[in-house]
């Protein structure tokens, strides 16, 4: 029974709404993305190399893209 009351109340916690967004629904989803930044801030491998060069040249790579599919919309894949 006593189980049950504190599974409830932390339940009740995380129950918030997104439309309309509410302070909690806020306070939540950036407070985790933040933690999650802090986490990862500085570690270094192939992954995050590889996002490290998406980040700089987005605008490279979405007209990478572009060609791409203009090339199979083309060829008619």
């Amino acid at each position: 029974m006593i189980n049950l009351i504190y599974k409830t109340k932390i339940l009740s916690f995380f129950s918030v709404t997104k439309y309309p967004p509410s302070l909690s629904y806020l306070l939540i989803t950036l407070g985790l993305a933040m933690l999650f930044l802090y986490a990862f801030e500085n570690t270094k491998n192939k992954l995050t190399n590889c996002f490290l060069v998406f980040g700089r040249v987005p605008l490279f790579y979405y007209f990478l893209h572009m060609l791409v599919i203009h090339v199979f919309a083309i060829i008619g894949i």
